[in-house]
């Protein structure tokens, strides 16, 4: 354990708070190259490479590990789960429960339930372009899932419960987003349309946790399952007649999936009341 002093002392205290005001100090300072740069603001012109997403994506993780060296002298942040089994069905059942959200119920109320005349290799072939792209799985799952549900998610989970944590988690998510914002292209959506898709998530990806035994594999497979599925619902519904607004029947794809399963669950989204990994530094706060 490294010697004792006023900031470890803090950080031991409130893990939660101290891990918070590091993620989004850092994110934010890391992204605010690429936010001045001309794919930004255009404050100064110079050109910052898309590649740098995958340095701010680090930063979660970066604060998760420097937390945990204070609050407990090592850097266990995440588990990979056990046993075998239940990481394996456990990350099986998240994925297809990401597949449903964003893609497969949202074709079907944007197509007046065609179940018969969807594209169903789309969920193969629409998405092989991002698997074979490292910068998609560095550009966040790979480097932020350690930090979001390696590190925060047991801690706001022990503290809060299931529900209560995931919505507390969520919105640290989005804030820690918010320079990104300010990247041309980086959101093709409207802002309203990411909070909610990205609170759904972070409520689907608790119950994920929860069925895989806390597994940190599971967090990052649902974060990429999730990054590519504009792509497979585009082509699950090619060439078929869609509802208009589709945004609006998207969005309510994820959310009507999400209140089913806080409904079936009864809001405790899996979780049994301890800890999964059974290995968190000291107090929740």
């Amino acid at each position: 354990m490294p010697e004792d002093s006023r900031l470890r002392r803090w950080a031991r205290r409130r893990p939660l708070l101290t891990f918070s005001v590091l993620a989004i100090g850092l994110g934010w300072i890391v992204a605010l190259p690429l936010v001045v740069s001309k794919a930004g603001i255009g404050l100064f012109d110079v050109n910052v490479p898309e590649e740098w997403i995958m340095l701010v994506a680090t930063t979660p993780t970066i604060a998760a590990l420097w937390v945990q060296w204070l609050s407990a002298g090592n850097f266990r942040i995440s588990a990979l789960g056990r046993p075998w089994w239940r990481v394996l069905f456990g990350a099986a059942g998240a994925v297809l429960l990401v597949l449903l959200a964003y893609t497969v119920v949202p074709a079907l109320l944007l197509t007046g339930g065609a179940a018969g005349s969807l594209h169903w290799g789309a969920i193969v072939t629409a998405s092989a372009g991002y698997w074979i792209n490292p910068f998609n799985l560095l550009g966040g799952p790979l480097n932020e899932e350690p930090g979001w549900r390696g590190f925060a998610l047991p801690r706001f989970r022990l503290r809060y419960g299931a529900f209560p944590g995931s919505v507390r988690l969520a919105t640290l998510w989005i804030v820690w987003h918010a320079p990104l914002l300010l990247v041309k292209g980086w959101l093709g959506i409207p802002i309203w349309a990411f909070i909610i898709l990205l609170l759904c998530l972070t409520i689907l990806m608790t119950w994920g946790a929860s069925f895989s035994g806390g597994s940190i594999v599971t967090a990052v497979l649902m974060h990429a399952v999730y990054n590519s599925n504009f792509p497979i619902l585009v082509g699950l519904c090619r060439g078929l007649p869609t509802r208009e607004p589709g945004l609006a029947y998207y969005v309510a794809g994820a959310v009507l999936t999400t209140l089913i399963v806080i409904g079936a669950t009864r809001g405790r989204l899996g979780w049994t009341g301890t800890s999964p990994t059974g290995d968190i530094a000291g107090e929740p706060g």
